[in-house]
């Protein structure tokens, strides 16, 4: 029905208060339910007619229809009824009972158990639990642990009902993902998941990637056995013929295990079978399914929520094996071990090279296009990350597509410096580092973005926090733009645009507190700049004295035994900075010594005319740059 007029309502009302006995009020319920239809009443109106029912029928009907056992179309019926009712009063939240959430919670609980073994208890069961979503989003002080103790014990083909109460459960109170019976409950699904055979065993892997999936990567203890035994049930999937939507369940499962555990052990549980490369050559293939169906459908980055679900899962199996290979490619220290082997990277290479293709086409064609800021912005992001990754190989960037790939990176670093999202930084910048010997031409264009969003970043307070997720985003720009300051390189900069920028990272270093580990950073491009860009007149000048300032104030005269040592303050930051110290050193003594100032930079030192440079002199420390590095080690 459309809607209630005042009279029905009253009249309902009225029936409601006449009736004495609990067939009377069940009669009187019964035709609410058939007649009212609660999505079309006013919230006043339904408020006024829950007040009139209350709740204490209701319980009283479904603990009697918990009892029944004999006539079940009964037992059915009272069910129903009583938990729609209570349902209901719990969604639309009219004022007054909450006292009695406790009570209801139990009830619930109960009417689960008891119904669990009925026939066409499914709508009972999904109220239930819709109902004890409510109640447990809205209060935190309820009797959680006996909820998730009755969850954790339902049977599997309930799992999809459960979840959202156990997560919400888990957002709530995390240690609960981190109780003996949790992973106790982990460890019976994974057994049953290794042993079975048949179709229930795809039923489990999708529970046990959302069990895993809500230890939000936080290992269990005594999870060897569990671990064990999901990869176990994993390579029976992934190496078995399988419809697609059983091989995208399995991926997702995999890829929670191998971001808990890390790579090198998953390639150690699972390496009879070569499972990681068959994981990552099945992941690289729904990567670029996905990729088409965008292309194909034209669904400008738009993904449905499980697709995006799947990529997720795709991207993170696929990025860690590149990071393996990056790893495999820069390790030549003899006796390390790697976590994969030249055979496991020969053969997912051909399939990792086609996930490339479809990964540089959709970024070109998306960059073409104008990036959407909202809409697609996580595929987008995510595209970005594993982008990184894959130009992060060294093979990759000389290869044909590693060159269409460097095309990307100043238009990706626009969009980064446009849309604001500088996270994604850390992930182009070591392709940028990677790259920046093969692609001369594009090297200027990339310093330039950098300096701007060098110049953006700044102007965030956060980005000086030591130890900040901001301060690594910014110590990470700040060491790719010393090392693109080569010898060779050239900018298109005039002197003129150089010292405002210098000029405007100062003024932000005078207004801050920036920590030693930024100033470090900062000195060290600025240094090199001194010898290799344009800079001249007081900005120069500026940079030489607080360069200095840093260089010199890291060590001081002992008090008691006379001898140079290192400055307190650096003390806490010195594992860190220390190479950028003796690089920041070596260019600003090279920049005096060019412009034939080093007299008159040793008369400016502050509080240094007579104490550093008198102690290194007394022995014979202060020749040039290989004395001055010498006190560098005096830690």
């Amino acid at each position: 029905m459309s809607g209630i007029s005042d009279e029905k309502l009253n009249a309902i009302l009225g029936m409601m208060k006449r009736a004495k006995t609990d067939n009377e009020k069940f009669a009187a319920m019964l035709i609410v339910t058939e007649t009212v239809k609660p999505e079309n009443l006013p919230l006043e109106k339904l408020h006024r007619l829950l007040h009139c029912i209350g709740l204490q029928f209701p319980h009283r009907l479904l603990a009697t229809a918990c009892k029944l056992n004999e006539d079940q179309g009964v037992k059915q019926a009272y069910g129903s009824i009583a938990i729609s009712v209570i349902k209901l009063f719990y969604l639309t939240g009219p004022d007054g009972f909450d006292s009695k959430s406790e009570k209801t919670i139990v009830l619930l609980l109960k009417t689960m158990r008891e119904f669990s073994n009925c026939t066409d208890s499914n709508e009972i069961i999904t109220d239930c639990l819709a109902t004890l979503v409510i109640l447990l989003e809205r209060r935190t002080d309820l009797p959680y642990e006996d909820v998730f103790q009755a969850l954790i014990s339902c049977p599997y083909c309930w799992m999809d009902k459960v979840f959202p109460v156990l997560t919400v459960l888990i957002e709530s109170h995390p240690e609960l993902a981190r109780d003996s019976q949790y992973s106790k409950w982990i460890g019976k699904m994974s057994k049953d998941f290794r042993d079975e055979k048949g179709p229930l065993k795809f039923d489990i892997c999708k529970i046990l990637f959302r069990a895993i999936r809500n230890l939000n990567g936080e290992l269990l203890p005594n999870c060897d056995d569990w671990l064990n035994n999901a990869i176990v049930g994993l390579g029976d999937i992934l190496c078995s013929k399988v419809s697609q939507k059983h091989r995208q369940d399995a991926i997702k499962l995999a890829s929670e295990v191998v971001s808990l555990i890390g790579l090198p052990l998953f390639v150690d549980i699972s390496n009879e079978k070569n499972l990681i490369v068959v994981l990552t050559r099945l992941a690289c293939i729904e990567i670029g399914l996905v990729f088409r169906d965008i292309r194909e459908h034209k669904h400008q980055g738009s993904v449905d929520c499980e697709s995006m679900l799947l990529i997720a899962s795709c991207f993170k199996v696929t990025e860690l094996f590149c990071q393996a290979i990056a790893e495999f490619e820069q390790n030549e220290q003899e006796g390390t071990r790697d976590a994969l082997n030249f055979e496991q990277i020969r053969l997912a290479q051909p399939t990792l090279s086609d996930m490339a293709t479809s990964l540089i086409e959709y970024l070109s064609k998306t960059v073409e296009e104008d990036f959407d800021i909202e809409q697609g912005a996580e595929l987008h992001e995510s595209s970005i990350r594993m982008f990184g990754a894959w130009m992060n190989i060294e093979y990759n960037v000389s290869s044909s597509q590693g060159l269409e790939g460097q095309k990307l990176l100043p238009i990706l670093l626009l969009f980064i410096r446009d849309s604001k999202r500088f996270h994604l930084i850390k992930f182009i910048i070591p392709a940028i580092m990677l790259s920046s010997g093969s692609m001369d031409s594009s090297n200027d264009e990339i310093f330039s973005i950098l300096c701007n969003i060098l110049t953006e970043f700044v102007k965030s307070s956060n980005s000086y926090v030591s130890g900040s997720d901001d301060a690594l985003v910014l110590h990470l720009v700040l060491q790719c733009m010393v090392g693109m300051i080569t010898s060779d390189f050239q900018t298109s900069k005039s002197d003129a645009e150089c010292c405002d920028f210098i000029d405007d990272i100062m003024e932000k270093l005078h207004s801050q507190t920036v920590s030693l580990n930024t100033r470090a950073y900062l000195f060290t491009l600025f240094a090199r700049w001194l010898n290799r860009l344009p800079i001249s007149g007081n900005s120069a000048n500026e940079v030489v004295r607080e360069c200095k300032d840093f260089v010199f104030e890291a060590f001081q005269v002992s008090e008691t035994n006379h001898k140079v040592e290192l400055n307190e303050r650096y003390r806490h930051a010195w594992l860190e900075i220390s190479p950028l110290w003796r690089l920041a050193l070596h260019e600003i003594l090279e920049y005096v010594n060019k412009k034939k100032q080093k007299r008159a930079l040793e008369s400016r030192l502050p509080g240094t005319d007579h104490h550093i440079l008198c102690a290194a002199k007394a022995s014979d420390h202060f020749d040039g740059l290989e004395d001055l590095v010498e006190l560098a080690r005096m830690e």
